[in-house]
């Protein structure tokens, strides 16, 4: 999540403790929060290999700082608040695919109007675009000054029009398209066992058991297996809990291995882990080796000249 600029308004991962979170408090709480999930539900090793590879107090973060300060962009501490008590209690259950709100959007809003001077989308306000005044400017190298527009997002209602570049189904819709017609919005099938078309076509924590591939497949909606139940380990989520895989020889859901433990055919291996030759070997952290043969890097990490590495940090922009 070092990139916390692109992703703060989708998911932000709070620390608990009461009356509301101050702005400059928020990296470390997000980070200890975020770390606590991903080392609940074996998706990392352990906590001090987390808070090594995720970093949210970066340049990205210092820019909404900047924001904040100069008034640009606004903060809730309140808001933010309700999204940390929502990541606290977060478990490692699937969800499903189509969650309704997310707590955590309101944390920053913009407050440049249509028209106004900005350098981020993120100071805009109605969640507006920052249209950066030379197009031939590359924000991944230069702070580029621009110009609030109006979202060219739309959000459409029951029926409404999708599967465009502009249009976007509200929460608890689908849209029903094909890739030769335009597409309209439709309710979310809400009855496990009933029929659905679309991946995202289901009503939480249910999901479309589909062959997304196959552009004229047709699937069921259905809920994922709880631990120690049985299984099948074709669907395309058979276990619930994110620390289970579904066992071919049992068809039951089962603790994913260890690494240094045996994978493969089936068997599965813990977040952390890549199966390899039929082993499980843990992700590579900072400075491990990557490429051919070699573990995946973990979290956010980048395969980077053959080692596993952070991304970059980007830019400090609003000064």
């Amino acid at each position: 999540m070092r990139n916390l600029l692109g992703t703060i308004t989708c998911v932000l991962a709070v620390a608990a403790c009461g009356g509301g979170v101050a702005v400059e408090d928020l990296p470390v709480e997000l980070e200890d929060a975020q770390c606590a999930y991903l080392v609940r539900c074996n998706l990392i090793a352990d906590s001090s290999t987390c808070h090594d590879v995720y970093d949210i107090g970066d340049n990205s973060y210092q820019t909404l700082l900047n924001g904040v300060d100069d008034g640009t962009i606004a903060y809730d501490e309140e808001a933010a608040e309700e999204c940390r008590d929502y990541f606290a209690d977060q478990d490692c259950q699937f969800e499903g695919f189509t969650g309704g709100d997310n707590p955590c959007e309101d944390v920053f809003t913009g407050t440049v109007p249509v028209g106004g001077a900005c350098e981020i989308d993120l100071q805009c306000a109605n969640d507006g675009d920052c249209v950066a005044a030379d197009p031939m400017c590359d924000p991944d190298t230069t702070c580029c000054p621009g110009i609030c527009e109006a979202s060219s997002e739309m959000i459409s209602q029951m029926g409404g029009a999708c599967n465009d570049d502009i249009h976007v189904c509200a929460d608890n819709l689908w849209c029903q398209a094909d890739s030769n017609a335009p597409g309209t919005c439709q309710p979310l099938v809400i009855g496990e066992g009933s029929t659905c078309q679309d991946l995202f076509s289901c009503a939480a924590p249910l999901y479309c058991n589909i062959d997304f591939f196959d552009p004229d497949a047709v699937g069921t909606c259905e809920r994922p297996s709880p631990s120690g139940a049985a299984c099948n380990p074709d669907d395309l989520v058979p276990c619930a809990d994110d620390r289970d895989y579904c066992d071919p020889a049992g068809m039951t859901c089962i603790r994913a291995r260890l690494p240094g433990e045996v994978c493969g055919d089936g068997i599965g291996c813990v977040g952390y882990a890549s199966c390899l030759n039929g082993m499980c070997v843990a992700e590579g952290v900072i400075g491990s080796p990557c490429g051919d043969n070699t573990a995946e890097c973990t979290g956010p990490l980048e395969c980077i000249n053959g080692t596993c590495q952070a991304e970059p940090d980007g830019l400090v922009c609003l000064q």
